[in-house]
């Protein structure tokens, strides 16, 4: 999950016009999280078969808006994280698979490409995964956030 806080208490202090840049931070995140954040997210997944649902939720306070984008997806969290090698058994029985293997991500990469399984098929009663590193998505992405939200947030405060 990405967090993402805009701070009006420096803006608005003794200003006359503080709803109005209360109600600017919130339409510039709301903009932010919808164009640029969540399509982010889902420029990861573009290639996956199955794509998770991300979520999107801005909550207006009195000096702060806070974004967030989330995503309960099992299989992201794992490929975000990253796995140690390990044991796949199968009991009883056989695990079935292709020879070949081409990851759709890279590392800290904010896109995702054609890859998947290839080959020849082959069974085993149990597969050593080798493992792969951790994607991390979300802190690419936290990376990109403050840029492109002090853009959002200025267009935002030219409108007043």
């Amino acid at each position: 999950m990405i967090k993402v806080i805009i701070d009006t208490s420096g803006f608005t202090e003794g200003m006359k016009f503080a709803q109005d840049i209360r109600d600017a931070a919130e339409r510039a995140m709301r903009a932010h999280i919808k164009d640029d954040v969540v399509s982010m997210f889902e420029k990861t997944t573009a290639t996956w078969e199955e794509k998770p649902e991300f979520t999107q939720e801005v909550t207006p306070a009195v000096q702060f808006v806070i974004g967030k984008v989330a995503t309960t997806d099992d299989i992201y969290a794992l490929v975000n994280a990253g796995a140690k090698r390990h044991s796949i058994p199968k009991q009883p029985g056989f695990v079935a698979f292709q020879t070949g293997f081409t990851a759709k991500t890279k590392p800290r990469w904010i896109g995702s490409q054609s890859g998947g399984e290839f080959g020849e098929w082959t069974t085993a009663r149990q597969v050593e995964h080798p493992g792969f590193a951790a994607r991390d998505f979300v802190g690419a992405i936290a990376e990109e956030i403050p840029d492109l939200l002090i853009e959002q947030f200025r267009k935002e405060l030219e409108n007043l």
